[in-house]
């Protein structure tokens, strides 16, 4: 038993591990994402399929929700049961992060119809920059909502509250949220290599590591 015990604490076995729980999760992910995956596959990424990546996005909320769960318990644990851990995650959160993913998108796909508008119409162009901040931090909210929503059972008010005080208060943090993001979307998008195959995992640890002092906060302050 003690050398079963020793070979799982060999640094090769570690980093094995952590490949297979990376990579799976991220399988996952995808799986889940099949009707974006196919949108992405079929249709161009213009406005006029707009209503198309719409729909297809609608069950990544919840995905999101699962991974960063699954991350969680990663970072706490030192261990997970990918399968188990991944759906539990899934299931658990899938209605309070499909509601809040929802409204998201809802406010998302309405200030880019806002903004082609105001790039077609040379009157409005000066709300241009005021919307692109807007959208911003709509993305900014969400990188602090949806780890939040993964990990504790919050209002959804509350939820986006917290978020929002969070986002103010640890700048730097909310730098690094945005440039884990837009990063993921980069190598996702137009990078087609092996890492694509642990984007979304990888980007969901690096966040809830990013996130840790939040929680600390949340459960010392808030949650008391």
């Amino acid at each position: 038993m003690s050398k079963y015990a020793d070979f799982q604490d060999k640094p090769i076995n570690k980093t094995l591990s952590y490949i297979h729980w990376f990579f799976i999760s991220n399988i996952y992910f995808a799986l889940c994402n099949i009707l974006l995956m196919l949108s992405l596959y079929l249709f161009d990424i213009k406005f006029e399929n707009i209503a198309i990546f719409f729909l297809a996005l609608i069950p990544t909320g919840p995905s999101l929700c699962a991974l960063c769960s699954f991350m969680n318990k990663l970072i706490r644990d030192k261990y997970v049961d990918t399968t188990r851990d991944f759906f539990k995650g899934y299931v658990e959160n899938f209605k309070a992060s499909l509601k809040f993913w929802c409204i998201f998108l809802l406010l998302s796909f309405i200030l880019i119809f806002d903004l082609k508008l105001c790039l077609m119409n040379r009157k409005f162009i000066f709300l241009i920059i005021p919307m692109i901040f807007m959208l911003l931090f709509l993305i900014i909210l969400c990188s602090y909502s949806i780890p939040i929503l993964s990990k504790y059972e919050i209002k959804l008010l509350d939820n986006i509250k917290l978020s929002f005080y969070l986002a103010l208060k640890t700048p730097i943090k909310t730098l690094l949220n945005l440039v884990i993001i837009a990063l993921s979307a980069y190598i996702f998008l137009y990078i087609s290599n092996i890492i694509g195959l642990f984007v979304f995992s990888l980007s969901s640890y690096i966040l809830m590591k990013n996130m840790a002092s939040c929680f600390l906060f949340i459960e010392s302050k808030y949650l008391k």
